[in-house]
């Protein structure tokens, strides 16, 4: 029990010494860089389908032109439609890099957004709290809110892991530092 209030008393430290205000502002910057970076690939992904569609209509809707006696028909047909359907998979796969990028803007911004929303009740919260335990729980939750990675549903394969073992280790040491 000693070392998780000595985990306490650090970040507690810590946070007043840093400036919980600063880092907040931080959160904020970052998350509304993430914000109009995710507008911007949302516009370009629009732009990719209408473009898709346009090329689709053209590409698909106007006859291969054959010879009538031509003895290489089937191959030119063949070369013919292989090239429309390749400058339809290269502008597909153009859609599919601005969909990962868009959902890892977004991603981001919703991180931070929930960083900068943690950091901005933190003080309300501990002015609101009586007794120390309380104050104690709002500050780890806090903190595991801000270096933890929460799944923001953006991401595949995202886990739940939150690394929350490796924060207070983190915390630990800081606080046996300041002590000694």
């Amino acid at each position: 029990m000693s070392k998780l209030n000595n985990t306490l008393e650090a970040a507690r430290k810590a946070a007043h010494e840093v400036g919980i205000t600063q880092h907040t502002v931080n959160f904020e910057e970052a998350s509304k860089k993430y914000k109009i970076l995710s507008k911007r690939w949302l516009l370009s992904i629009i732009l990719t389908g209408v473009i898709i569609i346009a090329i689709s209509l053209f590409l698909f809707n106007s006859p291969i032109q054959l010879e009538p006696d031509d003895p290489y028909a089937s191959y030119h047909f063949i070369q013919a439609a292989i090239a429309r359907f390749t400058a339809l998979f290269t502008i597909l796969i153009l859609l599919f890099w601005e969909v990962r990028n868009y959902n890892a803007a977004q991603h981001n911004y919703t991180i931070n957004q929930n960083k900068q929303n943690a950091l901005s009740t933190f003080e309300t919260f501990v002015s609101a709290a009586r007794d120390e335990e309380t104050k104690n729980a709002v500050l780890m939750q806090t903190t595991k809110a801000i270096f933890s990675n929460l799944p923001s549903g953006y991401l595949k394969n995202e886990s739940g892991d939150d690394g929350s073992s490796q924060i207070i280790e983190i915390a630990r040491g800081i606080g046996s530092k300041i002590s000694n």
